[in-house]
């Protein structure tokens, strides 16, 4: 009975979307990270960036007023290599309560770059009306190796603490022109 319970859940766990890396696989973090609740986009928004033009015009529009300038007046983003490496960044648009989205792994699966993330959500309550919740506008911007596969960008979408998770393909990026 242990062994048949085990295998259903097995099996519905693939049908849910649980894939792992594949066997002999390295999975790591992106080199580096920046995540939180406060971007200045407000809207939903994908970017794959692979130049240092369109990464200061990202984290321009990223940070908006409270962006860095140099004495001479332009923004100051971070620096990247993008002869190493290249940026794959989320902006959830207005959110609740969530700290930001925090990847976890990039990895090789099938000839194609898999980045997945997690929402730093967390739950609010009300004792006088309703829990409207703390407002923000979550994002998320990673740092990978460049390469000219595509990206596959996986949610974890299961909302349980301490629950396995279960990865649903959000976005992809094609192999750049």
């Amino acid at each position: 009975m242990r062994r048949a319970l085990i295998l259903g859940l097995a099996g519905a766990g693939i049908a849910f979307g649980v894939a792992m890396a594949q066997p002999g696989q390295s999975t790591r973090p992106p080199a580096v990270q920046w995540s939180g609740p406060d971007s200045a986009i407000e809207e939903l928004r994908w970017e794959r960036v692979r130049s240092p033009e369109a990464w200061r015009n990202l984290w321009a529009a990223h940070r908006g007023e409270r962006a860095s300038l140099a004495a001479q007046g332009w923004v100051l983003a971070p620096e990247i290599d993008f002869e190493r490496y290249e940026v794959v960044a989320y902006f959830r648009g207005q959110s609740a309560n969530n700290n930001g989205e925090r990847a976890s792994a990039v990895f090789v699966r099938e000839g194609v770059n898999v980045l997945r993330f997690d929402s730093a959500s967390f739950q609010t309550a009300s004792f006088d009306g309703e829990d409207k919740g703390v407002a923000g506008r979550a994002f998320g911007i990673w740092v990978i190796e460049r390469s000219d596969r595509a990206i596959v960008v996986e949610e974890n979408v299961q909302g349980l603490i301490g629950g396995e998770p279960v990865w649903r393909e959000v976005m992809r990026f094609e192999p750049p022109a």
